[in-house]
């Protein structure tokens, strides 16, 4: 298989072990988290409290989503971080925020259109949805390392790495 599941586990162990470094990731992406479950929690908080009907619902529902998709280009730039971080590079906490707003228009462009794509899967049946997931695994990590890429050619690279290993994957 492409991906050995123990060997991986070995280096994952490693990892944690060493300075620490899961800690300060944890920590850099806090933030991003935060406002993301805040605006969810606060939303489902004001639909269950209040009863407001089902098309103020939808509506602070919506508002919720916009502000998760309007984070979309800092998951791409965390992806790097953690990338960075496992290449040895010791990159700072900084450089998340700092290049999500660099590159937020292309960023947010490849984060909408995969999110799109998946979700039309899904729509399509439940399964579909989830090997789309897979298969665009490695978008983020790809766009980091390969600005000049397009949305397309980012997908394309991540379906040629994930053949056959979605499984794996979804394993691992």
């Amino acid at each position: 298989p492409v991906l050995d599941i123990n060997e991986i586990k070995k280096e994952a162990r490693v990892f944690i072990k060493t300075e620490r470094r899961w800690l300060h990731m944890s920590l850099a992406c806090l933030p991003i988290t935060l406002i993301t479950s805040a605006i969810t929690g606060i939303a489902n908080s004001v639909n269950n409290i209040f009863e407001l009907g089902k098309v103020a619902e939808y509506g602070i529902t919506l508002g919720a989503s916009v502000v998760t998709w309007v984070l979309l280009p800092f998951t791409i730039s965390i992806a790097g971080y953690f990338l960075n971080h496992f290449r040895g590079l010791m990159p700072d906490w900084k450089s998340i925020y700092r290049e999500g707003f660099g590159n937020y228009g292309k960023y947010f462009t490849v984060g909408v259109i995969k999110e799109l794509i998946i979700l039309l899967w899904t729509f399509v049946f439940i399964i579909p949805g989830f090997v789309k997931r897979y298969e665009y695994y490695f978008v983020e990590q790809l766009i980091h390392d390969n600005p000049n890429l397009d949305h397309k050619q980012a997908r394309i690279l991540s379906k040629k790495m994930t053949d056959g290993s979605k499984s794996d994957l979804f394993i691992l």
